[in-house]
């Protein structure tokens, strides 16, 4: 629509903390009123922005696109949420933590999970069973004991994942369950997204870091925010692709061209 609209067109909370409270992106304490997620569809920049779990546009099988969504819970489970009845159909319990970040795998019915305990873990949505588990943090090359085990980015493409936090931003090939490239950057990174041939993050520092995935740092573009929490980029157009990025700050800028901000929204 040409005049989006002023309110939510998502909103759903947890009364009395019923599963825990989806505060996972932001720990604890837990604040006093209920946790509550809501989402603004913007027509007109073409962007779905979402707070504490969105993931971007869902590509399971079954159902089709954008009907579902998986939440990152406080209380250590992943949710699906059907979005048409409501309904939460799947919770996936292993995490020994709290839950920070969810991705969803290309072409197949499976979700990944990262969380607190320094884990991710691959579940199957057919079964809701887990069928991998990665310490990441016991791997030495990984390892950043000063800065803690959480697992605060994860992303993934094709048989391909990269995640950090607390361990160093690392790709790894999922199905050897092996550590190929280490990220130079020496700050928690708390968002990371695959982009073509590179990766982009973003975390403590106003930066937003684009990645070749040889390891190589092609560039650290200015941002707004003092740190990053979420970049969100659409998919839907390859010829006019637009970036937001949000964090500790009430402005999110927005990137037509990775090179520079093109303009910021600003949340008063």
């Amino acid at each position: 629509p040409r005049n989006p609209p002023q309110s939510p067109v998502l909103e759903f909370w947890d009364p009395p903390q019923r599963f825990g409270g989806f505060w996972g992106v932001l720990g604890p304490p837990r604040p006093p009123n209920p946790p509550q997620i809501s989402g603004w569809f913007w027509g007109y920049f073409g962007v779905f922005w979402g707070v504490l779990g969105c993931l971007g546009p869902p590509r399971p099988p079954n159902p089709p696109q954008d009907q579902w969504v998986a939440l990152a819970g406080g209380d250590g489970a992943v949710r699906v949420l059907d979005l048409e009845s409501g309904a939460f159909t799947a919770e996936l319990r292993g995490h020994q933590d709290l839950v920070h970040v969810v991705a969803l795998r290309e072409q197949l019915p499976q979700v990944l999970s990262g969380g607190e305990d320094g884990t991710v873990r691959l579940w199957d949505l057919r079964t809701g069973s887990q069928v991998q588990l990665i310490e990441v943090h016991k791997y030495q090359e990984c390892s950043r004991p000063q800065l803690g085990k959480w697992i605060r980015c994860l992303a993934t493409e094709s048989d391909w994942m990269v995640c950090g936090g607390g361990p160093a931003l690392t790709l790894w090939h999922l199905r050897s369950v092996t550590p190929t490239t280490v990220f130079p950057l020496a700050p928690p990174q708390h968002h990371a997204l695959f982009h073509q041939d590179m990766v982009l993050s973003g975390g403590v520092g106003p930066a937003l870091h684009l990645l070749q995935l040889n390891g190589d740092v092609r560039g650290r573009v200015p941002v707004s925010p003092p740190a990053l929490r979420s970049l969100c980029l659409h998919p839907r157009s390859p010829e006019h692709q637009v970036l937001t990025v949000g964090g500790n700050s009430p402005k999110i800028d927005v990137f037509t061209n990775l090179g520079y901000r093109a303009f910021s929204l600003t949340f008063t």
